[in-house]
């Protein structure tokens, strides 16, 4: 009895190894969740910090890229990392500037609120929240694009 768990067990085994294959051939990493919390991309650790923002991490513990606003960037960026790629710059950029007009956005709100209704200064900050808030919305789709192509396994 023991020997045939034994031999399912190997079955698996090779099964998964197999289909791991596969998809790295294909450019993806089946990610892990750890005790932790933190995601590992074969070796290279996603972990959120304080809450507010995400780091990747290789193999040896050290950073590779620091203060990420959105998980998605961080799962792009670490499964690539993991394949052997460089960071994508464009990504890493797209994620800064999400973050910074996602601050803006909540200052001109709250700047807004605090105004007089209707009056030059609340029509001020008005205009900017929505600027801000159209710029939050572009630079989150450029992220969002990328991830859903890693996400559409085919």
């Amino acid at each position: 009895m023991n020997s045939t768990k034994n031999k399912i067990f190997n079955k698996v085994q090779e099964v998964a190894k197999s289909v791991k294959k596969e998809l790295r051939d294909k450019g993806y990493i089946v990610p892990v969740k750890e005790t932790d919390g933190s995601i590992n991309f074969e070796g290279v650790r996603v972990r959120k910090i304080k809450d507010t923002f995400y780091t990747i991490y290789d193999i040896h513990n050290i950073p590779v890229v620091e203060n990420l606003n959105l998980l998605q960037t961080a799962v792009v960026l670490a499964n690539n990392i993991s394949l052997g790629r460089w960071p994508d710059m464009k990504l890493i950029e797209a994620d800064k500037q999400y973050g910074y007009q996602s601050f803006k956005l909540e200052v001109y709100k709250a700047r807004r609120n605090k105004a007089t209704e209707f009056t030059d200064t609340w029509l001020y900050y008005d205009t900017r929240q929505r600027i801000a808030s159209e710029n939050t919305e572009k630079y989150k789709k450029v992220i969002t694009a990328s991830f859903d192509k890693l996400s559409n396994i085919r």
